[in-house]
C-alpha cells in the first residue's frame, strides 16, 4: 500500500494492489464514473492486509490524488489557521514515493478549509486550479509552467468567494473546463459574470464562457 499523508489513502492503496495498474488521471477516474476496469483485486484485507510501500507528507487536504504516466499528482496546503498560505501541487514517483517536483501558489486561506479537489493529468501535462482562481497547466515531467491563467484578472472572477474556488479541472476534447464566479464582490452591486469557463488545453486561450442565470429566491 502506498500512503499519502492526510490524503485519500484508499485510492492509492487500491492501485498498489493491481499487478499492472491503469492510470487514474482525474477525479472519479478516466470515465468520470468511479469505475475501474481492472480485475484480480485483493479484497480480504483482514486476512491479507496491504503492505505499506511508501508514504509522503504533502500537507493538508481532503481531495484525491491522481495517477498518470508513473506519477502521482496531489495537492497540499499549509494554511495552519492563517488567512493566507500556499497551495502546492506535488508530483511523486508512483513506485517509490520520491518527490519529483512541486509547484507552489500563494493563496487566501478561505475559511481555513483544506483542499477538497483534485488535479487533472492529460498526456504530458497536468492541470490544477487554486482556491484563489488561478488555473495552471504544467509539464507533467518537470513541473515547468506551460501556461497560467489568473481568472481574477482575465474574467474579473473576484477572489473573495466563500471557501474559495473548489473545482477539479475537466478535460473534454480540446478544452479544459472549470467553474468560476464573475461580477463584483458580494458587498458590491452584482454584475453577471461567467460561471463555467473553457480554455484551450494546449494554449490557455479562452474558448467560451457560460453565465448561470440568476434565481429570484423571493418568488
Amino acid at each position: 500500500m502506498c500512503r499519502i499523508r492526510v490524503a485519500a489513502l484508499g485510492f492509492i492503496a487500491l492501485f498498489a494492489q493491481a499487478a499492472s495498474a491503469a492510470d487514474w488521471p482525474c477525479f472519479r477516474g478516466p470515465n468520470h464514473d468511479n469505475v475501474s476496469t481492472e480485475t484480480g483485486w485483493q479484497t480480504d484485507w483482514k486476512a491479507h492486509p496491504p503492505k505499506l510501500l511508501w508514504q509522503a507528507a504533502t500537507g493538508n487536504k481532503w481531495g484525491c490524488p491522481v495517477v498518470a504516466g508513473g506519477r502521482v499528482f496531489v495537492h497540499g496546503d499549509d494554511y495552519l489557521g492563517g488567512r493566507a498560505g500556499k497551495e502546492t501541487l506535488f508530483a511523486l514517483d508512483a513506485a517509490a514515493g520520491k518527490e519529483l517536483w512541486k509547484d507552489e501558489s500563494s493563496v487566501f486561506a478561505y475559511n481555513n478549509q483544506p483542499i477538497t479537489y483534485s488535479p487533472t493529468a492529460d498526456g504530458d501535462r497536468v492541470y490544477f486550479y487554486t482556491s484563489s482562481g488561478t488555473l495552471k497547466c504544467l509539464d507533467a515531467a518537470t513541473g515547468n509552467p506551460v501556461w497560467v491563467e489568473d481568472l481574477s484578472k482575465s474574467l474579473r472572477a473576484y477572489r473573495e468567494v466563500n471557501y474559495g474556488y473548489r473545482c477539479s479541472p475537466v478535460i473534454w476534447q480540446d478544452c479544459v473546463i472549470v467553474t468560476t464566479r464573475g461580477g463584483a464582490p458580494k458587498d458590491a452591486p452584482q454584475e453577471p459574470g461567467p460561471s463555467l469557463v473553457a480554455f484551450d488545453k494546449m494554449t490557455g486561450n479562452l474558448l467560451w464562457t457560460n453565465v448561470q442565470p440568476s434565481i429570484d429566491l423571493k418568488n
